[in-house]
């Protein structure tokens, strides 16, 4: 078992943490957690629980906390001196990160700064955010700002021991952010300005002194510490002893920029392929001494390698792509049709280059053209695994040298040939001798060569397809009491082909070699393995498959690993599973044989049930203020995923929104027009705060159809209305005006239904200036959301009409609508809309001239969004917040504002950077006299 407590309290028996469980039951344990194997009296422990003055029940729910602990397969003990937590200290994130801290604190004092940096590194790793996060209290406010202290040392350390090996230009990005949200701490202040002088940017090191000096006087009345005074005074008169020696050690990775590795795992017993690599490795060698960009296309027939070769050679060419490598399976034959769009591909490959969702442009073209550009002067190897066609993969292509891109595909890609001089590299069977080190590699050369004859048969019955001899050699690895000879002869005696590569000769017959592993299985695998292939894929988590297959979720773990051994499923990340496609389409030809209609048509309900109770939940805890779903419990046995906070369910849904998204197509084309319904409406929160409108639109226009066909007005509606957000994201104003006017019109009897239309037909007369129609949409959305009683909606509508006086230059006006939003928004705890309407009033002072007001404003708003790790939001006030100092001549504030929001940005090569970056390089001018 292991513990966290360094962010939310959660618990973890494998790889997989989980929530500890409700706020007290999760401080019960965090309590425990801080002196683990000593116990802990029970009033110390109900005094961190429940304060000072414990209700009378106390005792009961302690007792019931504890017993909820103990089923998570936590060791509570009960001692004479109170309750004992039986874990070892390094099972908790705590005491690991403490005991690596001394490690690098040792490090450090023996002169080995890099060896203190990567321990320092690996003991911040394992904070998680906030510690003790959502559990209240005074024992946990206080503990969690020791612990923010503790966290703050730790890093200050770590940038120490990065500066002492003059990687200085490493961390300064990550530096400036963290000054920017400690504000009073000298150590850290001195740190940014020592890089940046050792950056050659000495007159931003003085204006980080200025700053800080200045906020220590007014918040605290306090000058720097003699240390700071000191480090200003070497910088004015740059002193040499403030630069690195040039032989300081640089093999430490860097902290702030990490470039994504996405190659899938190689595979150890790889062979052969001796003449391909051999041809890979010249064609990089000549493109690249004419400085051009790399394409190779490897295609072949299904199962013959073609991804086991790219990824074996894409790792030995690791090394000269420092810049990153990128994967993604295209999914070009999937057996459910369902092929990776392009536009989902390179969103994939800008979010791995960490671009903010806003500046994602809408169109596919748009997307395209910001992927080269972000790989412009890099080298990145970009691995296209099984392409459909050219036009599958043309967007996803680099665009300058240096960059590499390897395509494979069962198509021979003649277009890519022709269109982009790609290099065709064709991929055949293996040799009888590389089919023979195959096997040799997988099952040892002693077996192998004591039964030649077994294995040459084998060979043959398997064609010389690596896939097959895989499958094969997991058979017999697992089986070490199997002659090769048996099961040679079950091959031949298995006279079952396979029709995704049916052939009249005998040699190409896979299905042989798939129903031999197959039939060893237990049942509850075999039935495992049949009911995969109904899942909408790509991949499949342990929970999904369990209410797939309606078992537990350890039944379905151990399924899951033993179909993994058999090479019939891999694992490509822990604990989600997927399979090739070949394998898919032979477990969908079982399922419809071994298993009747009704039993498929269950097994799809409930996993359509598990995707929807978690993603609605998910979707609650994203937005608390949405519109119920109303949905009943969850099917028998189905166990949905269950989130503390924000967090967990955004990180949930951003491993599963494929899966979801395809699972409303599962239900479209089962016509589970319910579900269809339902499963979009609760992933439309998601899509929309992420960006992906296409996917929206999709998922909203078949709600729309499935409502239509159940003539449910409610959800028509609902349709209509989330389908119109999807177009205004789209630019495609006049529908999305359409759907609104038919939501409007099915809403009706439902007044916050028809608010909601109301704001956002609102919005789009805003997005045209049309201020006072915009502001008449608001005040009536106001008073419906008055008469349905949704206070949410009404500080919306607020702040809506707050906004369209000021956009229109009433400010007193504005002022007042703006101030009743706030009041609102924080009655209601609705942090996001409180952060908005700080905004709005201190765009407000800002136009009033009112500087001082518009700043603390600004500086409230920026609190919440910080807290909630809204970045697209913090980058909003903190332009509005560099306007406001740039107007009232603060100029080396304003720059500060502009920088950290062109460090939220980067590195998106967007319009919204470009403009910032045009108010910096003013500011930067102004302040330097030009």
């Amino acid at each position: 078992m292991r513990v966290r407590v360094l962010g939310p309290i959660q618990v973890a028996a494998d790889e997989d943490f989980v929530t500890a469980g409700p706020a007290k039951q999760s401080c019960v344990l965090a309590a425990l957690a801080f002196s683990p194997g000593q116990p802990l009296p029970i009033e110390s422990l109900i005094d961190r629980v429940w304060g000072q003055s414990p209700p009378r029940s106390t005792r009961d729910a302690l007792y019931q906390y504890l017993s909820q602990l103990r089923a998570l397969g936590l060791t509570v003990h009960r001692t004479g001196a109170g309750y004992l937590l039986d874990l070892p200290a390094e099972r908790i994130d705590l005491h690991h990160s403490r005991v690596l801290a001394g490690q690098a604190q040792a490090a450090a004092r023996d002169g080995d700064p890099a060896v203190a940096a990567g321990l320092y590194r690996q003991a911040l790793s394992l904070w998680h955010g906030t510690p003790l996060a959502g559990i209240s209290g005074d024992w946990a406010t206080t503990t969690r700002d020791t612990l923010v202290r503790e966290r703050l040392t730790l890093l200050s350390a770590c940038f120490d021991a990065e500066l002492a090996q003059g990687r200085h230009a490493e961390v300064l990005i990550e530096l400036s952010t963290e000054v920017a949200a400690h504000p009073l701490a000298e150590r850290l202040a001195g740190q940014l300005m020592l890089a940046l002088f050792r950056c050659g940017r000495a007159a931003e090191a003085l204006d980080c002194y200025t700053r800080i000096r200045r906020r220590l006087a007014d918040e605290l009345g306090v000058e720097p510490t003699p240390a700071l005074n000191a480090l200003q005074q070497q910088i004015l008169r740059q002193a040499p002893a403030l630069l690195t020696d040039p032989a300081a050690k640089r093999d430490t990775p860097r902290p702030a920029y990490h470039p994504p590795r996405q190659l899938p795992a190689d595979i150890a017993a790889f062979a052969g392929r001796h003449a391909e690599l051999t041809t890979l490795d010249t064609i990089i060698g000549e493109a690249a001494a004419a400085q051009a960009v790399i394409i190779s296309a490897v295609s072949g027939t299904a199962g013959v390698g073609k991804t086991a070769l790219a990824v074996h050679w894409a790792h030995r060419m690791a090394d000269r792509f420092p810049d990153g490598q990128l994967y993604v399976n295209l999914r070009g034959f999937d057996p459910a049709g369902t092929a990776l769009s392009p536009d989902e591909a390179v969103r994939g490959f800008l979010d791995a280059y960490a671009v903010p969702p806003q500046q994602v442009p809408v169109s596919l073209a748009a997307q395209a053209a910001l992927f080269r550009s972000l790989l412009a002067g890099k080298r990145v190897l970009i691995l296209l695994d099984n392409a459909r066609d050219a036009e599958q993969v043309r967007p996803l292509l680099p665009g300058s040298p240096g960059c590499l891109a390897l395509v494979t595909s069962r198509n021979q890609l003649t277009g890519l040939v022709a269109g982009e001089g790609a290099r065709a590299l064709r991929l055949d069977m293996l040799t009888e001798a590389e089919s023979w080190a195959l096997l040799a590699g997988r099952l040892g050369r002693e077996r192998v060569v004591a039964e030649p004859a077994a294995v040459a048969d084998l060979i043959e019955r398997c064609a010389r397809l690596p896939l097959a001899l895989a499958v094969v050699a997991a058979r017999v690895a697992v089986n070490p009491d199997f002659s090769l000879e048996t099961l040679a002869r079950e091959l031949r005696e298995a006279r079952v082909g396979l029709d995704a590569l049916g052939s009249d000769d005998p040699a190409t017959d896979v299905r042989a070699a798939f129903h031999a592993s197959y039939r060893v299985l237990s049942p509850a695998a075999q039935r495992l393995f049949r009911l995969v292939a109904l899942h909408p894929g790509p991949e499949v988590s342990i929970s999904a498959a369990a209410g797939l297959a309606g078992v537990t979720a350890g039944a379905a773990r151990a399924g899951l690993t033993e179909l993994a051994r058999a090479h019939l499923l891999t694992e490509p990340s822990t604990g989600r599973f997927t399979c090739h496609d070949l394998l898919r389409a032979y477990a969908g030809e079982l399922v419809a044989e071994r298993d009747t209609e009704p039993d498929r048509d269950e097994a799809v309900r409930r996993l359509l049930d598990y995707y929807l109770h978690s993603a609605d939940a998910a979707a609650q805890a994203l937005d608390p203020h949405r519109d119920s779903a109303g949905l009943t419990g969850a099917l028998p046995g189905i166990e949905p995923e269950r989130f503390a906070d924000r967090q967990p369910a955004l990180a949930w849904l951003a491993v599963e929104h494929p899966v979801l998204v395809r699972a409303v197509e599962l239900a479209v084309a089962r016509g589970l027009d319910d579900y269809t319904c339902r499963l979009a409406a609760a992933i439309a929160v998601f899509l929309d705060w992420q960006g992906y409108s296409p996917e929206l639109a999709d998922t909203q226009s078949s709600a729309l159809a499935a409502a239509e066909r159940i003539d449910d007005r409610t959800l028509r509606a609902r349709a209509h209305r989330d389908l119109a957000q999807a177009y205004v994201r789209l630019n495609r104003p006049e529908d999305a005006q359409e759907h609104l006017r038919q939501a409007y019109d099915l809403f009706e009897g439902d007044p916050a239904g028809q608010a909601s239309v109301l704001m956002k037909l609102g919005w789009l007369r805003e997005q045209h200036a049309a201020h006072d129609e915009a502001r008449r949409y608001a005040e009536s959305a106001l008073e419906l959301y008055r008469l349905a009683g949704r206070l949410a909606g009404q500080a919306h509508a607020w702040g809506a009409i707050g906004w369209s006086y000021a956009a229109a230059g009433d400010y007193q006006q504005a002022l007042i609508q703006c101030r009743e939003a706030l009041a609102l928004n924080q009655r209601i705890n609705n942090r996001y809309g409180e952060a908005s309407a700080w905004d709005s009033i201190g765009f407000v002072h800002h136009h009033l001239g009112q500087y001082r007001d518009a700043v603390a404003c600004y500086q409230s708003g920026l609190k919440l969004v910080r807290d909630l790790g809204d970045r697209p939001g913090e980058s909003i006030i903190l332009d509005h917040l560099g306007d406001t100092h740039r107007a009232a001549g603060d100029l080396t504030a304003a720059r500060h504002a502009w920088g950290s929001v062109l460090e939220i940005l980067v590195p998106a090569d967007s319009a919204a950077a470009a403009r910032i970056r045009a108010k910096f390089d003013e500011a930067l001018a102004l302040s330097l006299g030009a």
